[in-house]
């Protein structure tokens, strides 16, 4: 019947949260496909995606696939949008091999396990001296916040 462990932290976490600015997001995507006319849409963990823009992108001839890496049925890690778009997805991709089955006990047509990877000559190993640190993000606060900036008014905007 499942991992205990897992079923009980989903019980303990039962809310799903509620994602403001969704409708934004969701006309931008629509304006954007409408646009490049994509073969193929990529949402990663597509939380904020709405059934019915997925069934306009599909509409237009596009396929569309989710990429989610965490628990998709850890309520907090989701949405009650992409729950009710699990069957209109192409395939979904997750790096829970447990979620296989539960994403295709809920009409799913496809899923598929697609394990984190990493590019070895970037991430590997390195020797630090005796005073090194490592900072998150850039040197310059101001340019984190430039950067987070851009990507919200991209997402809103579409430029």
């Amino acid at each position: 019947m499942g991992n205990p462990a897992l079923l009980w932290s989903r019980k303990l976490s039962n809310i799903t949260p509620v994602y403001y600015k969704v409708s934004k997001l969701n006309k931008g995507i629509v304006r954007k496909v409408t646009k490049e006319k994509p073969d193929f849409v990529f949402f990663m963990k597509p939380v904020n995606i709405k059934p019915r823009t997925l069934k306009k992108i599909k509409k237009m001839g596009s396929k569309i696939f989710s990429w989610y890496p965490d628990d998709i049925f850890y309520k907090p890690n989701a949405s009650t949008y992409f729950y009710k778009s699990i069957p209109l997805y192409n395939c979904h991709f997750t790096t829970k091999s447990f979620n296989i089955s539960e994403v295709l006990e809920r009409e799913a047509r496809q899923a598929k396990f697609l394990s984190h990877a990493v590019d070895t000559q970037i991430h590997h190993p390195i020797k630090l001296g005796k005073n090194a640190y490592a900072k998150i993000g850039s040197w310059n606060i101001s340019e984190d916040a430039k950067g987070i900036y851009s990507v919200l008014n991209y997402i809103n905007y579409g430029n």
